[in-house]
């Protein structure tokens, strides 16, 4: 299997365990049928944490943009615990809202950066071509 096809399969995994937490968010029902059972609840959680991997290297790999990967990186170590924190240990203190909000927050700043990246380097791609 090519790294590729690795990197998309890890990612399709993370966001079907996320898309499965956020419908459980939303169904009351499901959470409370599954609220016995921590594990299953645990071991999804750890699931979204696969794509943290894949942005380390990528990072490693291209010391120029490691900003924007190692932003996505802590997004997803504040999401999974604020996910630790609501729905296994059943927390409610001041700082589980703030973990979600800093979550959030990094990752539209790693996507601003992605993104100021991007327009940089098609920039310089169209100088190089009027030389």
């Amino acid at each position: 299997m090519s790294y590729k096809k690795r990197i998309v399969l890890i990612i399709l995994l993370a966001i079907s365990c996320s898309v499965l937490l956020v419908w459980m968010m939303f169904h009351p029902t499901a959470t409370q049928a599954l609220s016995g059972t921590r594990l299953f609840v645990a071991i999804l959680l750890i699931f979204c944490l696969t794509p943290i991997y894949p942005l380390y290297l990528r990072a490693k790999k291209h010391p120029g943009s490691r900003l924007a990967p190692l932003l996505l990186v802590g997004a997803m170590i504040c999401f999974f615990v604020f996910g630790m924190a609501s729905f296994i240990f059943h927390l409610s203190g001041p700082l589980v809202p703030l973990l979600f909000e800093l979550g959030r927050g990094l990752i539209v700043l790693a996507c601003v950066l992605f993104i100021w990246k991007g327009f940089v380097r098609r920039k310089q791609r169209h100088i190089d071509l009027m030389r």
